[in-house]
């Protein structure tokens, strides 16, 4: 039996590797869905690292793979398809957002075109269920530019309650991005609605009509939503804002 330190879903995964039954035990660093690595709420991951240890793995053969979730694989073929596929996919996010960051691109465009190839795409433990290109592309952007995104207007933000208490004013109340906000709940813009209203309960915490839009936002933006954690954040979001535990 060995065991094997490696940087991946987190900086000390560790790997255990059964000769004899010519299993390995991979930990975090394999799951099915394209991995997390840019937590939401928690540091990035060490994204190359991440897809030097898969390479590492596949250098065992191993017939058998027993990852920390869900059910294990078999057969040294399928099992080294898996780890090869897995580590492209995740050069492949690294390298095309680099590549656009060297190149003057802002996060907004380069979250909009960085895309899995088609081979890998269809892939289904690729598949975007927990973690997701696009916060990728968040993480692996801010590990090499910091927090500055180069545009100036967030060099000095003003308080975005107070900024959005102008925008409030300027519109000559909340009732105009209210009713631009319902248009485009009917026209299924369900995350234009959100930004909408976002900005009246930012100025008008109180607002129980705003409050009500926002809901229904939420929910449906949860009930579209083919990425677990992402729904599960838009949900418990909307009981928060429907008064709910």
């Amino acid at each position: 039996m060995n065991y094997i330190m490696r940087q991946g879903e987190t900086l000390d995964q560790l790997i255990v590797w059964l000769p004899q039954e010519r299993t390995l035990l991979s930990a975090d660093l394999f799951y099915r869905g394209f991995r997390c690595s840019a937590a939401r709420w928690k540091p990035d991951r060490p994204v190359l690292s991440w897809a030097e240890s898969l390479e590492r793995m596949r250098r065992f053969r191993p017939e058998y793979l027993v990852p920390s979730h869900r059910k294990p694989i078999r057969g040294s073929a399928v099992v080294d398809s898996v780890h090869r596929n897995y580590a492209q996919a995740i050069r492949h996010v690294h390298d095309q957002t680099v590549k656009r960051i060297n190149a003057g691109q802002s996060l907004e465009q380069i979250r909009q075109e960085v895309r899995l190839p088609t081979r890998l795409a269809r892939l289904l433990y690729l598949a975007q269920t927990y973690g997701t290109v696009q916060w990728a592309v968040n993480g692996i952007y801010r590990q090499y530019t910091g927090w500055y995104v180069f545009n100036p207007v967030e060099l000095r933000p003003s308080p975005k309650m107070m900024r959005d208490a102008a925008i409030l004013a300027a519109c000559g109340g909340y009732k105009p991005l209210l009713g631009g906000a319902r248009r485009a709940l009917r026209a299924g813009r369900n995350q234009l609605a959100l930004e909408l209203i976002d900005v009246v309960l930012s100025a008008q915490p109180g607002n129980a009509v705003a409050r009500e839009v926002k809901v229904i936002a939420l929910q449906r933006l949860a009930a579209a939503a083919s990425n677990a954690v992402e729904g599960v954040i838009y949900l418990n979001a909307a009981k928060e804002a429907a008064g709910g535990a």
